[in-house]
C-alpha cells in the first residue's frame, strides 16, 4: 500500500468515526426518555454527556488498533527528515 493511500485510508477511517459519533448523539437524542414516561417530574438527559462520553471510549478503543498500526505504517515508510527539508 502505498503512503498516500495508507494516509487516505487514515482519515477516512478517522472521518467515519467522527460522523458515527455524531449521527449516535442525533440517534440517542431522538428517542423519548423513558423516566419521563414513567414519573412527569423526571429531568430527562441529564447524565446524556456521561452515555456519550461512554460510548466514545468504546469506538475509540474499537478503532485504535486498526488505526495504530496504520499510523505506525505510514510512520515507518516516511523519512521524518525530508518532511522538513
Amino acid at each position: 500500500m502505498s503512503k498516500m493511500n495508507l494516509l487516505i485510508n487514515i482519515l477516512l477511517h478517522l472521518f467515519i468515526l467522527v460522523v458515527l459519533l455524531f449521527y449516535i448523539r442525533k440517534i440517542a437524542l431522538a428517542i423519548p426518555s423513558i423516566g419521563t414516561m414513567i414519573y412527569p417530574n423526571f429531568k430527562p438527559y441529564t447524565t446524556f454527556e456521561y452515555i456519550i462520553h461512554i460510548i466514545t471510549v468504546f469506538l475509540f478503543l474499537d478503532t485504535l488498533k486498526s488505526l495504530h498500526y496504520k499510523v505506525e505504517r505510514l510512520r515507518d515508510d516516511t523519512d521524518v527528515l525530508k518532511l522538513f527539508s
